[in-house]
């Protein structure tokens, strides 16, 4: 057999000391111990580095007594270990207190609202007070197990599928945005399973309740249930509304939808009905045209989501409206009533008044391309008609008074049509919820 077989190149040096030849781009190595050839791959395009690859795979073999050899050997295992610990410090270490403001800087995480990566920080120091208190000698992210991430689940069993859901998918990410910069060998939360989710929706609300919920509204928290009632706007949304967004003028409100914003890029344009104009005309102050429409509640909200939540609670508890039931599971409570029945009230009102499917849809803001070109063809002026239709008497059973016929472009339709409201408001609110229900059925 030739030694010199499938040789693109080779270089022969003194006897013992063995040989290098390419193959492609690799340079390989050939020696001979005893009357046997052993060939390796060196793993290397340069000569040089291939030349001290054989020179250590020879040098076991080329000592002259057994001790030589395991010298050699012993030597050769040394300096790979020191070579790995090397590596291993020099790659950067990122202590567990630090990897919320870690998310925050680093420029592979999705891009998203600052109120939404608040919110993400903020359960992020909850995981890291967690392992502080249960696991203190828990220091660096790369230390973190899938045992570490298990008992923290356990310990939030009692949240609701979906708040528990979200937290494994958010460290999930985390771990995938810092993992490589932390060291870390693999992705704790990678094998953490979500619940089921209980996906029944919230309810509607009642003409009776509307109205004592704003009887007992303080006058922001009052024009806040107005704008959600008569837009469908989200609660971030709406507690942050600026009269930027006001255009009198073409009787619309354009605003981008901050869960949609990210993605789809549409700003949604809602009629600007005679009860909604009377709302914001009164939460206006003189000579003011710029900034939050309620400065109070925008504040409230961006500091603290939840809490405003929370406040809308109490608000809809202390009138007797009930707003959340026992789980399934009997160990959390699922919301039934929120800000988000607003919403739904919106689109019931509308539809039941028989306000077109696509008008209803292109103003509640939907990001499946296929109902967008759909949408696209309810105009200003249809939707203005359908929506004033729709809510026409909705404003002065809640209290709000009628604004002056100039800035009322579509108040000649909401008079004359007041009567479908009221059908549709003898409506029960199973019957409601259940229409609700179909037509938002793609994502709200």
């Amino acid at each position: 057999m030739k030694d010199n077989e499938d040789k693109t190149s080779a270089s022969r040096r003194a006897k013992g000391s063995g040989t290098i030849y390419k193959k492609g781009r690799i340079w390989h190595a050939r020696w001979v111990v005893g009357g046997k050839v052993y060939r390796r791959s060196t793993g290397k395009e340069r000569r040089r580095d291939a030349l001290n690859v054989l020179a250590d795979l020879v040098a076991p073999f080329r000592a002259k007594t057994e001790a030589l050899r395991i010298d050699a050997l012993r030597a050769r295992a040394d300096a790979s270990e020191e070579r790995a610990r090397q590596l291993v410090e020099a790659q950067h270490r990122l202590p567990v207190a630090s990897i919320a403001e870690e998310y925050r800087k680093s420029t592979r995480r999705r891009d998203c609202a600052a109120v939404t990566l608040n919110r993400y920080c903020a359960q992020i120091e909850g995981l890291v007070r967690f392992l502080a208190r249960r696991f203190p000698a828990v220091r660096e992210m790369r230390d973190v197990t899938e045992a570490h991430a298990e008992a923290f689940l356990r310990a939030i069993r009692d949240e609701s599928p979906n708040s528990y859901n979200k937290r494994i998918v958010l460290f999930r990410n985390v771990w995938k945005v810092l993992g490589a910069q932390a060291g870390c060998e693999s992705n704790p939360w990678a094998a953490s399973r979500k619940r089921r989710l209980d996906t029944a929706s919230r309810r509607t609300l009642t003409r009776d309740e509307l109205d004592a919920v704003v009887r007992a509204a303080s006058p922001e928290m009052k024009t806040l249930i107005g704008i959600g009632l008569f837009t469908g706007l989200r609660l971030g949304d709406a507690a942050c509304l600026e009269w930027e967004s006001v255009d009198t003028e073409a009787g619309v409100l354009r605003i981008k939808p901050k869960k949609t914003a990210r993605t789809s890029q549409v700003v949604v344009e809602i009629p600007l009905i005679p009860e909604l104009v009377a709302v914001l005309a009164g939460a206006k102050t003189a000579g003011r045209k710029s900034g939050f429409i309620l400065p109070g509640i925008a504040e409230r909200y961006r500091t603290k989501p939840t809490g405003l939540s929370c406040d809308i609670k109490a608000l809809f508890e202390s009138v007797g409206i009930k707003t959340d039931v026992e789980s399934e599971n009997g160990r959390n409570r699922r919301p039934l009533v929120s800000f988000h029945s607003l919403r739904h009230t919106f689109v019931s009102l509308a539809a039941n008044a028989g306000v077109p499917l696509n008008i209803v849809q292109s103003i509640v803001g939907h990001t499946n391309m296929r109902m967008t070109e759909y949408y696209a063809h309810a105009d200003r002026a249809t939707a203005m008609r359908e929506i004033g239709r729709a809510f026409a008497g909705v404003g002065r059973a809640l209290g709000q008074g009628s604004a002056p016929a100039a800035e009322l472009p579509a108040q000649a339709h909401s008079q004359a049509l007041s009567r479908v409201l009221r059908a549709a408001m003898a409506l029960s609110p199973e019957d409601r919820a259940a229409l609700v229900s179909r037509l938002t059925s793609s994502r709200a």
